[in-house]
């Protein structure tokens, strides 16, 4: 339940999906559970390491997935820290300059556009609520689809 005022209370599955590279959406993790997003992290690297053989050289996500632990990973591990923090930095945090922090945003916000996409023609479909694990499916699959196309 998310509380905003003026918005229906969205019940059901929650879906984890990652972006890698310029496009390619991959799922991983659906649940019935309300897992929290800051799990979001872990996974994403495991989908994304075992697709491209190697560790991600950044990690954009939104303020959901904050928490010293995600940041502390990503420092250790010497990946660029794309995690938007919930309220005001601490003094102690590194930073990426504000051209990459833009970017960054840019891109994050690509992603919440194929949120509300998806949310978009879940909820024209009257089978959808049966099948989401389907409807997901589909939806990524189309997703890659037109980004392979845009790159021919």
């Amino acid at each position: 339940m998310r509380g905003k005022e003026g918005k229906k209370v969205e019940f059901g599955s929650k879906v984890a999906f990652s972006v890698l590279g310029d496009g390619i959406t991959v799922s991983h993790n659906w649940n019935n559970e309300n897992f929290s997003d800051t799990e979001m992290i872990d996974s994403g690297l495991d989908i994304y390491q075992e697709i491209r053989k190697k560790p991600p050289k950044e990690v954009i996500a939104d303020r959901g997935a904050h928490s010293p632990r995600n940041h502390n990973f990503l420092q250790e591990n010497k990946i660029q820290d794309g995690i938007e923090y919930r309220g005001k930095p601490p003094s102690k945090a590194k930073l990426p300059s504000k051209t990459k922090r833009n970017r960054m945003r840019r891109q994050r916000s690509v992603v919440e556009g194929k949120i509300g996409t998806y949310k978009m023609m879940r909820n024209k479909c009257k089978y959808a609520l049966k099948n989401t694990q389907t409807w997901i499916s589909f939806g990524l699959m189309a997703m890659n689809a037109r980004w392979a196309c845009s790159k021919i």
